[in-house]
């Protein structure tokens, strides 16, 4: 489990730095992760050029 009971939502966004390391990983690889450690936080895949509103 994660130390912040607050924490709902986790944004993966360090896959987009150019020529990033192979272990960093994807999406969906951050999101299988989150998963198997039974953490109950969703996990928002950002689309580029989309508006994203973000709320307590």
């Amino acid at each position: 489990m994660t130390d912040n009971p607050n924490l709902k939502t986790a944004i993966p966004q360090h896959h987009r730095i150019k020529r990033h390391p192979k272990w960093m990983g994807t999406p969906n690889q951050f999101e299988a992760e989150v998963k198997k450690l039974g953490l109950g936080v969703k996990v928002l895949k950002v689309v580029v050029g989309k508006t994203y509103t973000l709320t307590k």
